[in-house]
């Protein structure tokens, strides 16, 4: 019996992987009829420490901002664009109406000047805060 509950808990700590915790935060923005944002961001946590962040933004352009489609797309990825070229990766396409940006962020190998240089959140903050900063910018988080 000693033995089946000792097995059980090493399990549940092999699955639980040791203070990893994943935080996925959304954010729709529809309050502009002609450009809708969604706005997605993960965060990977260890050990109450951001360990990775990726952040998804699908823009929806319609009437006149379909003619700035890219001014929208460099307006967001700037933000990230040559602090770290190491470190953070950037994708972004447009398609007819659609512009779409992937960025990744690999913040364990960040030194702490560039960590700072992040918009989105404080990567040195807790679970915990992140959540509620992020929950008191209008995101939903799971």
């Amino acid at each position: 019996m000693k033995r089946c509950i000792f097995l059980s808990l090493m399990a549940l700590l092999l699955l639980t992987g040791c203070g990893n915790k994943k935080l996925v935060c959304e954010k729709n923005d529809t309050s502009m009829k002609e450009l809708k944002i969604n706005e997605k961001v993960e965060i990977n946590i260890k050990n109450d420490k951001v360990t990775y962040l990726k952040i998804y933004n699908y823009i929806e352009t319609l009437g006149v901002y379909k003619d700035y489609k890219e001014e929208l797309k460099e307006s967001t990825i700037n933000k990230y664009t040559g602090i770290d070229d190491k470190n953070i990766k950037i994708k972004s396409n447009i398609d007819k109406d659609n512009i779409n940006i992937e960025i990744k962020l690999d913040v364990k190998n960040m030194n702490e000047e560039t960590k700072k240089n992040i918009s989105i959140i404080n990567v040195n903050d807790s679970y915990k805060n992140i959540k509620n900063n992020l929950t008191n910018k209008g995101y939903k988080c799971k």
